[in-house]
């Protein structure tokens, strides 16, 4: 793997990570349902972290001599981009619902439990569609909060394997160019 700028990597990380914490904070200073949001909040971390992982690419593929990166390095890059990014936003929504205010998570899962409980109500017939209304209660339970830590590691090799081939092929021609 080519020398690459840890700094810069490091800093592109970590700002989107910041761009999605303040997203939560955002939600929760609001006191918005964070379930409410849950569509919302995927295309904001879709949008970001793949925002940042090709500037991320391109700005290192521009700083090596002859304007090319490896496809090992470019894949290396989504994945680590896309992992702290992720973990950052989990680690602000973590000390939110269980440090700062659980109050706010109990008040977030109780409303979701109720609209679950009148819809299945009001639709019997989409009952079984729906599964059981308790299980939204698992989200009160902090190892229930650690999950998507597992999930956002195996997300962000696939998706930052994928998105390292892609960017790598995103070599522009003005990118290629050398002055003689």
């Amino acid at each position: 793997m080519e020398c690459l700028d840890k700094k810069l990597l490091l800093k592109n990380s970590f700002i989107a990570g910041g761009i999605l914490a303040a997203y939560f904070l955002l939600i929760y200073l609001s006191g918005l349902n964070y379930f409410s949001f849950a569509f919302i909040t995927f295309i904001i971390e879709a949008s970001v972290v793949l925002s940042f992982m090709f500037i991320t690419v391109s700005k290192i593929r521009k700083q090596t001599e002859e304007k090319k990166i490896k496809l090992k390095s470019a894949i290396f890059i989504s994945i680590i981009v896309m992992l702290i990014a992720l973990f950052c936003f989990q680690i602000m929504k973590l000390l939110i619902l269980f440090v700062v205010d659980p109050e706010y998570n109990k008040i977030c899962v109780k409303e979701v439990f109720v609209q679950t409980m009148q819809v299945i109500k009001e639709y019997p017939q989409y009952a079984n569609n729906i599964g059981d209304p308790e299980n939204i209660k698992n989200y009160l339970k902090l190892e229930q909060n650690l999950i998507p830590f597992a999930i956002f590691f195996i997300k962000s090799l696939i998706v930052g394997s994928l998105v390292g081939l892609v960017a790598k092929r995103k070599e522009k021609p003005e990118d290629s160019l050398t002055l003689q």
